[in-house]
């Protein structure tokens, strides 16, 4: 299924903790500055359910690494990010995110985003297919 779907954005980044949505995935925890603009952390995330499977929402703990950096002028954001459903049976996925700003101005900043995912058997059979239990 292919929709599009405007999400409101937050972006909040302490010394250490942190706290963003993306592509409406909330979340949350520590990063650690490893290099200039790369970053590694640890999260805990909400993860929305589906209807049409019957899974429920809940939350997932996982781990990522992050660059942010530039080229020219438009800010480049990269985040290769892996997370394990805390429901053991709902598995884990995998997601490769990136975002190139394209417009800035007066707090008003546009962003192009693209992702690619990969997830277990279990997640896809959970969220992906009807009745939850099975390709």
């Amino acid at each position: 299924k292919q929709e599009l779907e405007l999400i409101p954005v937050v972006r909040y980044y302490g010394r250490t903790l942190f706290a963003r949505t993306t592509q409406g995935t909330l979340e949350g925890g520590a990063r650690f500055e490893l290099a200039r603009g790369l970053f590694a952390g640890v999260q805990l995330a909400y993860v929305g359910g589906n209807d049409r499977t019957d899974v429920d929402p809940g939350a997932a703990i996982g781990a990522h690494l992050e660059w942010d950096t530039a080229v020219g002028p438009a800010p480049v954001n990269l985040l290769l990010r892996v997370g394990r459903h805390l429901d053991g049976d709902l598995g884990t996925q995998t997601d490769l995110r990136g975002t190139v700003g394209v417009y800035g101005s007066r707090g008003l900043l546009v962003g192009v985003f693209a992702q690619a995912t990969w997830a277990s058997d279990e997640w896809v059979s959970s969220y992906y297919t009807a009745g939850g239990g099975g390709p």
